[in-house]
């Protein structure tokens, strides 16, 4: 039996703009048609049903709400998460969603459709950013037309893409031609894209459909996982690169000179570039920081570079602050740190150089006054007139100068 809608209305005043509470209540639904609600729902979040199979009855549930237009206006950011999907299924239910801004799909498995299907009419749709996360796909066609069937994406973050070992896509590269896309400005490809064939035919396909002259900030990881992904988007994206991010790896088959191998990766063609950011995990082999550095030598002293983040990341909660502070100082006292200096002086345009610390843990530690003057000392060797500073992981400054 339907609840009368004064009764909703009353038990939704009495909760308040509680969307958990709402749910739990199974009146979610219900408060989509008071127009006094609908802010609550311009984020939504879709998974699969407890004690479901994983099959997609959340995402033909929400497919099935759409039918009130304060719905499909309301929505600006979506998420899909822990399901199994078609792509013609993940579609509809984001082709009514006249307003959506940013789509998130994580941890889903798109299975193959059908093989015979026509191609996708494209949506007309323009969203801020697409996030595909932990998603296991049969083939690089599935990103395709995915991203085929939006106009304009400004911002990409691929993380962790898996090709499906149940039902791959076989179907021939060269299929259809997929439109470009020359509105991505933000650039995201982390690692684990799995498979050296799987990872050369994403770089393929991306670089197919990602126009060369729209890519401002690129973040990619340094593994000899993805080779050719990593030398692909760095040559695509260099005539108009501003910023870049590389997230610094290792893997027990890895040396040094394979995680960053000059015939792989290079800046020689990034004239724009004017900020650098190196992330690091504080565990790793120290041989891999000289390497990340060394790329700066591939870089034109031409460039307008005028910052260097460096981001040390501390993982794992079971440490203490002193341990915590003997791997700072460990990392502090690599090599690599004396080889930047020079490196970064023949840039005219450099002026900032910035030291990030994140830990992971609660409460975060706030460093000591010697380790604040230890990272002081370090980054004063960078040269004059560089302006520095280091941001504990308590988000404080713990030491900045001008070093003039």
């Amino acid at each position: 039996m339907a609840l009368p809608q004064e009764l909703i209305e009353e038990i939704i005043d009495y909760v308040g703009d509680n969307t958990p509470t709402l749910r739990a209540c199974s009146l979610v639904a219900s408060s989509w048609v008071v127009p006094a609600r609908r802010h609550i729902f311009r984020a939504i979040v879709v998974s699969k049903k407890t004690g479901d199979t994983g099959d997609a009855d959340g995402v033909l549930s929400f497919i099935r709400v759409q039918r009130a237009a304060s719905i499909r206006h309301s929505v600006r950011e979506l998420t899909i998460q822990y399901q199994n999907v078609t792509l013609p299924l993940l579609l509809a239910a984001i082709r009514s969603l006249d307003r959506l801004d940013r789509l998130s799909l994580r941890f889903l498995a798109i299975g193959m459709d059908d093989p015979a299907r026509p191609p996708f009419h494209p949506s007309g749709k323009s969203i801020g950013k697409l996030e595909i996360f932990m998603c296991t796909i049969p083939g690089v066609h599935t990103l395709l037309e995915l991203l085929d069937f939006f106009d304009a994406v400004s911002e990409l973050f691929i993380l962790h893409l898996m090709e499906s070992a149940v039902a791959p896509d076989t179907r021939p590269a060269a299929l259809r031609t997929y439109r470009k896309n020359t509105h991505i400005r933000c650039l995201h490809i982390d690692n684990n894209v799995q498979g050296e064939t799987f990872a050369a035919m994403c770089a393929k396909g991306l670089t197919s459909v990602i126009d060369e002259q729209g890519i401002l900030t690129l973040t990619v990881r340094l593994t000899p996982l993805v080779h050719h992904l990593r030398r692909e988007l760095v040559s695509l994206s260099s005539p108009t690169l501003q910023e870049l991010i590389l997230l610094v790896d290792s893997s027990p088959l890895s040396t040094p000179n394979e995680v960053i191998a000059p015939e792989s990766f290079s800046l020689s063609s990034c004239a724009d570039l004017e900020s650098i950011t190196f992330q690091f995990r504080v565990s790793l082999n120290y041989p891999l920081w000289i390497c990340a550095f060394s790329i700066l030598a591939t870089l034109p002293r031409t460039a307008p570079l005028s910052t260097i983040v460096v981001q040390f990341i501390f993982l794992g909660s079971e440490r203490s602050t002193t341990q915590l502070e003997q791997e700072l100082s460990s990392a502090l006292d690599d090599p690599g740190w004396e080889m930047l200096g020079p490196m970064v002086r023949k840039f005219q345009s450099f002026r900032h150089a910035k030291v990030v610390l994140d830990d992971f843990v609660s409460p975060p530690w706030v460093l000591s006054v010697e380790m604040s003057d230890k990272l002081a000392n370090r980054l004063a060797s960078l040269g004059k007139g560089i302006k520095w500073e280091v941001l504990s992981p308590d988000g404080s400054t713990a030491c900045t100068s001008d070093n003039s």
